[in-house]
């Protein structure tokens, strides 16, 4: 479990896959934008404190989030711990590892 807040304006965090990790991602506080994509498909999703709906993100999804409100908070619940071998952070390796 972590949280992501005081992120800066313009910053992005994400940008990158896992293999084998899922992770619930829930906007508790202000809003910001999750971009997720197989490789192939892609939705920009607006997460909002105001519809408290987590997202599901299952290993093999890219995701990227961005244009975070100055008071945004974003709770994570992650299935395994840090693995530094388990992201895939360059998105030409991403559609590579999905024959793409």
């Amino acid at each position: 479990l972590y949280y992501l807040y005081g992120i800066p304006f313009g910053a992005h965090r994400g940008g990158h896959s896992h293999r084998r990790l899922q992770q619930l991602l829930v906007c508790v506080m202000g809003s910001f934008d999750l971009m997720i994509s197989d490789g192939t498909n892609s939705q920009k999703i607006r997460m909002d404190a105001s519809d408290v709906n987590g997202i599901i993100i299952v290993p093999g999804i890219w995701r990227e989030l961005d244009n975070f409100s100055e008071d945004a908070i974003c709770l994570v619940l992650a299935t395994e711990k840090y693995s530094e071998s388990d992201y895939i952070r360059n998105n030409q390796d991403f559609r590579q590892s999905k024959n793409i």
